[in-house]
């Protein structure tokens, strides 16, 4: 039986959300000064930490002292790296300075990649420099992999690589995707989501969640522009093992055609299988040959991204699964049903949990911040969007109508809105809800990003199967 037919509505109707211009490390536009080696990442390197593998698996490592230079058209900059330093080693020497100024570096989690080494945010609207210095042990090393900026309204983005939040409005989602913390997420078959984009590639990054182990593979389809036929993608289980995940990439489109295009995805699967997460697109842009040329100057020209791992096919020489790396890992599965652990091991995997979410505090806390700074500075004035144009409605009306999805078990879900708050005021982060139960996997009250208060009840592993 057909339910009410409902509407597609951008992902937040009351806010900006921020679009980044990231940068490669073996960009020309990077100036680098002193012992800098360009380097590949190896498997060991792409497994550590809880931040996913490293990006375009580039990397220029320094050992003993150095330098480097970017400047850019923006009002906020960050510089990402991986990092292995052991406890008890001496730690780098480290300076993030713009157009001057000396920013403090972060000094925690030194296993990881995708680290901010520098965060320089809410600056005045113009062009900066980024000047990074560092000085490290000779044992030691710190790789440098991207460079990633808020552009300024006027920056020419025809060439960018973007890194478009989950947040932004010109992504549409069906009420039966669920806001959690700074991603968008459903396992309600049927869900479909819609991003219009103008550029040349574009690859869907996801988070995890521990609870996502004991699912079973999943699968969405998706349409491109004007073709009707469908493509599969695959939603392999992940077999590492940390309470959150973070830069996962899931699948990747490549070679389109310069214009603006739509993209259509559905989920296929069901609550026993994986979730489908967006935590962020990445856009290599391209000037939309259907419209006239632009003269506008502005940001640096970002580097493309490439083909980044051995790919399988789904039929359609546009696609390509980034997933398969995390299949290498072995791990013992954990149940939600807690009769097979001892008392002990509970413990163990809550304690391990919840210094984990301790040590993820800070990137949500950015994700916050930058979401809240923006709502505050939008006033109604758009800041640079990944398109020219839109098919859809504006902000707060109309909406594009299809039928409820078929096979699902769950009500409509409501789109929770973000709204500005100052850092002294408590940031709730609240794991994925199971649809049929209604009750939470995991909840974790962060007071502040600096003073972590974890509620007194351990986490809970409540995915629910059927039986």
């Amino acid at each position: 039986m057909a339910g009410p037919s409902t509407r597609l509505i951008p992902a937040d109707v009351t806010a900006e959300s921020a679009t980044w211009v990231i940068i490669d490390d073996t960009s020309s536009d990077i100036n680098y000064i002193g012992n800098w080696a360009q380097t590949t990442a190896t498997p060991q390197l792409n497994s550590i930490g809880y931040f996913g593998p490293t990006f375009l698996d580039t990397l220029h490592t320094i050992t003993g002292q150095g330098s480097l230079t970017y400047t850019f058209q923006g009002t906020a900059v960050e510089l990402y790296g991986s990092a292995i330093i052991k406890r008890g080693d001496r730690l780098p020497k480290m300076n993030c300075i713009v157009d001057g100024v000396n920013h403090s570096p972060n000094r925690e989690g030194w296993e990881s990649n995708h680290y901010p080494f520098c965060q320089i945010l809410d600056m005045e609207d113009g062009q900066h420099t980024l000047n990074f210095t560092v000085e490290i042990p000779s044992s030691q090393n710190i790789s440098i992999d991207k460079v990633a900026y808020i552009p300024s309204p006027s920056a020419d983005l025809s060439h960018a690589l973007l890194q478009v939040d989950e947040s932004d409005f010109s992504i549409k989602y069906d009420p039966y995707w669920q806001d959690i913390v700074a991603a968008r997420w459903t396992y309600s078959n049927g869900s479909r989501a819609i991003i219009e984009f103008t550029g040349t590639s574009l690859s869907w990054y996801a988070m995890s969640f521990e609870q996502d182990i004991n699912c079973t593979e999943a699968r969405a389809t998706y349409t491109l522009d004007d073709d009707p036929e469908e493509h599969t993608i695959v939603i392999p289980v992940r077999r590492k093992d940390p309470a959150v995940f973070l830069n996962e990439q899931v699948f990747t489109l490549t070679d389109l055609e310069p214009k603006r295009h739509q993209l259509n995805i559905t989920y296929r699967s069901n609550s026993t299988s994986r979730p489908l997460y967006l935590d962020y697109l990445l856009i290599q842009r391209a000037p939309d040959n259907d419209l006239p040329p632009t003269t506008t100057s502005g940001a640096p020209g970002a580097t493309t991204a490439g083909d980044q791992a051995s790919t399988s096919s789904n039929g359609n020489p546009h696609y390509h699964s980034f997933a398969t790396w995390t299949d290498t890992f072995d791990f013992r599965y954990i149940t939600g049903n807690s009769d097979g652990l001892s008392s002990s091991a509970e413990i163990g995997i809550g304690i391990g949990a919840a210094i984990l979410l301790i040590s993820l505090v800070f990137f949500f806390y950015r994700r916050y911040k930058h979401r809240a700074q923006n709502q505050e500075d939008a006033s109604g004035v758009n800041g640079p969007q990944m398109t020219a144009q839109s098919n859809f409605p504006s902000r707060g009306g109309g909406g594009v109508s299809f039928p409820t999805p078929n096979g699902s078990h769950v009500t409509p879900f409501i789109l929770h809105s973000q709204r500005s708050r100052s850092s002294s005021e408590p940031i709730n982060a609240v794991a994925p809800t199971n649809p049929v139960s209604n009750e939470p996997q995991h909840v974790t009250h962060l007071e502040g990003p600096h003073s972590p208060v974890f509620s007194e009840e351990l986490p809970r592993y409540s995915i629910h199967i059927p039986q």
